[in-house]
């Protein structure tokens, strides 16, 4: 039963996602960040900068932002970014 689950809306559905083998990729909450670095989770997409210095420091790929005012931070860090 491979899923493709792009929005989770509460951290409970996190473990069954993993489990599942199921793609995550966007999280509506900081909290559901630590936890899906530590899953080895690909998290490209985040709705918020607060997630951005967590992102890096953890070695996620950052692919698409949202807000034109992430630019800056995505390019001082040397992040690809393919949808700013």
């Amino acid at each position: 039963m491979y899923v493709w689950c792009s929005v989770f809306t509460a951290k409970s559905l996190l473990p069954f996602c993993v489990s599942m083998n199921v793609l995550c990729y966007v999280f509506t909450a900081k909290s559901l960040l630590p936890f899906c670095a530590s899953m080895g989770v690909s998290c490209p997409v985040f709705t918020a900068k607060s997630l951005l210095p967590f992102c890096v420091s953890m070695g996620v790929s950052c692919s698409v932002f949202t807000a034109k005012s992430l630019l800056p931070f995505c390019v001082s860090m040397d992040i690809s970014c393919s949808g700013c």
